[in-house]
């Protein structure tokens, strides 16, 4: 039911945007105390989609530049084979 409301507030909002604020203030103000309700619905959304799109872009810069995951154990050791650093790769492409 939320969606569906969101989806009818959000067409008002390109309504107005696409015919201008002021040709309607009183649907601005019935818009504005509309999607009040739904602040916290949109912000666990937007921060939804922010995680997404980092680690989507991580996984394309990974992918692009054959990066792996270090294997992690139990153990003290740590042992680098071929070790590469992102940033110092990079200046030295430029």
């Amino acid at each position: 039911m939320k969606i569906c409301q969101l989806q009818q507030q959000t067409g008002r909002t390109l309504y107005l945007i696409l015919n201008g604020w002021s040709a309607s203030p009183e649907l601005f103000n019935q818009l504005l105390d509309g999607l009040s309700r739904f602040i916290t619905d949109m912000q666990t959304l937007a921060h939804a989609a922010e995680r997404i799109d980092t680690l989507l872009a991580l996984a394309t810069v990974a992918e692009r530049f054959k990066y792996v995951r270090p294997v992690v154990d139990d153990s003290m050791e740590l042992s680098i084979t071929e070790g590469r650093h992102p940033v110092v790769e990079q200046m030295q492409r430029d």
